[in-house]
């Protein structure tokens, strides 16, 4: 696609859709033929037409970074939302936060103590949560059901000071001594 078309003005996206398909079809297969789930980054094309694409080749749901974009693609009938970066929720955000939660099927954050104070549990669940995640054993079942315990993995809790980083690392710490870890 090195030329570009006679009455074509620029900028303007032009998407040769047999690669793009060929591309998510390889890609889809490679990951398959591992047994794993591919959750593809949207940050490339943040558009729902190829996100549906990669859903249909098997993709296990998306990666976002933004609530807006998981919002976007949650609007957009993508059930299982990953954001992968950490949040600093306000009022507003909490608001967006909650709209997701009733759009999407499954959603989670890169950032556990980002997400403390976004609302109470009761609040959480009449906006539509159906699983909420209070320590590691359940994180653990939560992401790889029926699978035991590994003895040993690494956590990264990042966002801004106050938001519960202490709390959530302390609770962490004790339900990891409590499965045996040290």
């Amino acid at each position: 696609m090195g030329i570009i078309p006679a009455g074509i003005n620029t900028p303007q996206i032009i998407v040769d859709v047999a690669k793009l398909q060929q591309n998510i079809d390889r890609v889809a297969h490679r990951v398959a033929s591992q047994g794993l789930k591919l959750r593809p980054h949207a940050k490339t094309h943040k558009m729902h037409e190829i996100a549906e694409r990669q859903m249909n080749a098997g993709a296990a749901g998306l990666t976002v970074a933004t609530v807006g974009e998981a919002l976007a693609f949650a609007l957009h009938g993508v059930a299982k939302i990953f954001i992968a970066y950490p949040l600093w929720v306000n009022e507003s955000q909490a608001e967006r936060i909650m709209e997701l939660m009733r759009r999407a099927k499954a959603a989670g954050v890169d950032g556990i103590g980002a997400v403390y104070g976004c609302g109470s549990e009761e609040e959480l669940r009449k906006a539509g949560a159906d699983r909420l995640v209070s320590d590691a054993d359940a994180l653990r079942e939560l992401l790889c059901p029926g699978v035991p315990a590994p003895r040993g993995f690494f956590l990264s809790m990042e966002g801004p000071d106050g938001c519960g980083k202490t709390t959530q690392a302390n609770l962490l710490e004790k339900s990891l001594r409590q499965m045996g870890f040290e």
